[in-house]
Order: C-alpha cells, then sequence, then structure tokens
C-alpha cells in the first residue's frame, strides 16, 4: 500500500499520508485528499461559514459542542477539532451529514459573525435589496458606518411610500430625521439619557412640524394606489388613453350545443365544419337570452 499521495490543495505535493487526516467517507481513499496544512489555511478560524464549507467539502461534521472545546487551544484551533473528531469513538465514523449544531451560539466563532456587521454594504428588505452606494453617503452626509447609513436610506424609503414627500423642504426634513434617529439610538447605547432627550425632541418637532406624524400618512387608498374619478381622470389626461384590448367574448355551454347540431347536420349533407356560430344564430340567441332574462330589445 503506498504511504504517499498527492495533495489536491495549494501545494500540490507529494506527501507522507501522516501529513493527511484519515477519512471513512465513502468519497474518499482513507484519507481527505487535502493535505493538513492547506487544510488549515483554507479555513478562516473566525467565519463559521467557511469552517461549514470546508468541512462540508471534505465530509466532515460540524459538532458545536465539540468545536466550543478546540476554542479553548487559540493557537491551533482547527488542528484540535479534527484531533478530537478523529479520535472520539462517537465521531471517528461520522460525516457533515451527522453534524449537530446544537449550543453553536455558545461559540467564540458564532459570535465573531456579527463583528463586522458595521461594514455591512447592502441589507435585504420586503421592497428588495438596498445597496450602499456614493449617492446615500451623499444625502446622508459623513461620520456613519455602512449600517447606519443603510439603515437611514431604508427608513427614507419607508417614510416615503406612507408620506407625501414632493417638495425639496421635505425631502430634507426627512434627512434630518435620519440622522436623529441614529443619534438617538448612539445615546441608547452609550446609556446618555440627557442626549436621548434632545434628539427625541427635535425628532418629535420635526415630525409634527413636517406631517410625518403617523396620524398624516397618506389614506388607505392613496397608499394602495387607488385614486378618485378626478385624480384618475387627471393621470389619464396627462399620460395620454390606451385603448384597451378588445373583449373575447367565449361561447357558453348553449353556444356549444347548437354548434354541435348544426355541424353534425352539415356533415350529414356533406358540408365543412363550422369553427363558431354564424351571426344570425349568433344574434337569435343573444336575444332569446334577453327575453329569458326579463331584458326587452331594442325593437320591443
Amino acid at each position: 500500500m503506498a504511504n504517499r499521495k498527492v495533495c489536491k490543495g495549494e501545494c500540490g505535493k507529494n506527501k507522507l499520508l501522516n501529513d493527511f487526516y484519515t477519512s471513512l467517507s465513502i468519497m474518499f481513499d482513507g484519507h481527505v485528499p487535502v493535505c493538513k496544512k492547506c487544510l488549515k489555511d483554507m479555513i478562516d478560524e473566525n467565519n463559521i461559514e467557511s469552517v461549514k464549507t470546508t468541512l462540508q467539502r471534505i465530509d466532515k461534521p460540524f459538532i458545536a459542542k465539540v468545536w466550543k472545546s478546540a476554542e479553548e487551544n487559540e493557537s491551533d484551533t482547527v488542528g484540535t477539532y479534527f484531533r478530537m473528531i478523529n479520535s472520539l469513538q462517537q465521531y471517528k465514523n461520522s460525516s457533515w451529514a451527522d453534524s449537530d449544531f446544537e449550543g453553536e451560539n455558545q461559540t467564540d466563532i458564532y459570535k465573531h459573525k456579527f463583528d463586522d456587521i458595521d461594514n455591512m454594504d447592502e441589507i435585504t428588505t420586503d421592497d428588495g435589496v438596498i445597496k450602499l452606494s456614493k449617492d446615500i453617503a451623499m444625502k446622508f452626509g459623513s461620520g456613519y458606518t455602512n449600517r447606519e447609513y443603510l439603515t437611514m436610506e431604508k427608513f427614507y424609503k419607508d417614510m416615503s411610500y406612507s408620506h407625501d414627500i414632493n417638495t425639496p423642504q421635505l425631502k430634507k426634513q426627512l434627512v434630518y430625521l435620519c440622522k436623529l434617529q441614529i443619534w438617538m439610538d448612539r445615546s441608547l447605547e452609550s446609556g446618555n439619557d440627557s442626549a436621548f432627550k434632545n434628539y427625541n425632541d427635535r425628532y418629535e418637532k420635526i415630525l409634527q412640524s413636517s406631517g410625518f406624524r403617523p396620524i398624516d400618512r397618506k389614506s388607505a387608498s392613496e397608499t394602495s394606489g387607488l385614486l378618485s374619478f378626478s385624480q384618475l381622470f387627471e393621470q389619464v389626461e396627462r399620460s395620454g388613453y390606451v385603448e384597451p384590448k378588445p373583449i373575447e367574448e367565449r361561447m357558453d355551454l348553449v353556444d356549444m350545443a347548437i354548434l354541435a347540431h348544426l355541424n353534425y347536420v352539415r356533415q350529414l349533407i356533406g358540408h365543412e365544419r363550422l369553427a363558431n356560430l354564424p351571426a344570425d344564430v349568433s344574434e337569435e340567441v343573444n336575444s332569446a337570452n334577453g327575453v329569458l332574462l326579463g331584458v326587452e330589445s331594442d325593437e320591443g
């Protein structure tokens, strides 16, 4: 049996089998295809998704409580983790499908997941994705984190949907509101009650003076896009009238029965089949329907 193999990782070297972690996965030949050094380089120990992705690729399980124990060795968490799952009897034959995520939120690596939240460059909302841009930064000025810029932009959009922001003055007042909201949050987080009260008082004044209070919101019909007749006619005059497509009338059960009877008779005498009722027959049927429904014809 060969005691060496070529690493499928970055180095691509021919190494001793001791340089590879053992694996009982049916996907491999008894050893993980990437050497220990390359495998460690592949994993970002501070990124839980990086750890999970790498383990899945080599068909090794992620056991949260074992990873938590391995974190005690800060200099080589990855190496310690692999030694533990390869030596502990209950995990030796485990694959990625046997992963156990219970207690994951207690691991240090999970807590690092939110370390860079202030540097996020997009957020997902009910109305789509908001991506940080120079225009957003220009709108609110300097001195804010990426998360704060995106929070302000989301609030700005939400207010624009529910209120009629149609003048430069109102847009500027709304920008002030967005900023004050961030400053209030900062004051709360730092425990500065006096600063919070100051910002909150200014916030309330702008809400009232600019018509941004909940009672000043657009009516339900305006928010949902429903218009009065006068507003509708005004939009039509401004945009121009577009004639709708003609309504295509379908044959009902009576029409189809008559058509089937006509085609049967025509077939007996050697005539072609009809695709629709003849116009005169259709008029008679419609006239008869009107009489049955109690509607007088124009001629009556």
